[in-house]
């Protein structure tokens, strides 16, 4: 569990770090998703359902890591972020036409981001309870 609780919270370099990986994979989620015909290849392999909400929970984890305050306020602004790129997402399919936005892929994302940063702000909100108690 130390472990655990070391990883989510981390030096402010590796907070830096963690935030722009967020960003160039939102990047990466954006440009592969204006390849044409790459959308359809990988729903081969995976439903866009998985797809989302992978996708946004590493989003979610990425910028939990990367923004500072307590856990609360981490999974609050990573949430925020999360919806923000979600919508940007689904904003941009909207100038290609072999593509489209839609509201309940927007949803899903932000499902995704919410069940992700619930269980982050839970595990560090108890890790850090215990580590409390064990110092004293």
């Amino acid at each position: 569990m130390k472990k655990l609780y070391a990883l989510l919270n981390v030096s402010a370099q590796f907070q830096r770090r963690s935030f722009f990986s967020a960003w160039v994979l939102y990047g990466t989620i954006l440009l592969i998703g204006s390849v044409p015909g790459a959308r359809a290849e990988v729903a081969q392999v995976a439903s866009g359902l998985v797809l989302h909400m992978a996708a946004y929970s590493v989003l979610t984890m990425l910028l939990f890591v990367g923004v500072r305050g307590t856990p609360a306020w981490r999974g609050a602004k990573a949430f925020l972020w999360v919806v923000a790129m979600g919508a940007g997402d689904e904003w941009v399919q909207h100038f290609w036409p072999y593509r489209s936005g839609t509201l309940t892929d927007w949803a899903i994302d932000g499902l995704a981001s919410a069940l992700t940063a619930v269980a982050l702000w839970g595990i560090c909100s108890t890790l850090s309870a215990t580590e409390g108690a064990a110092s004293r």
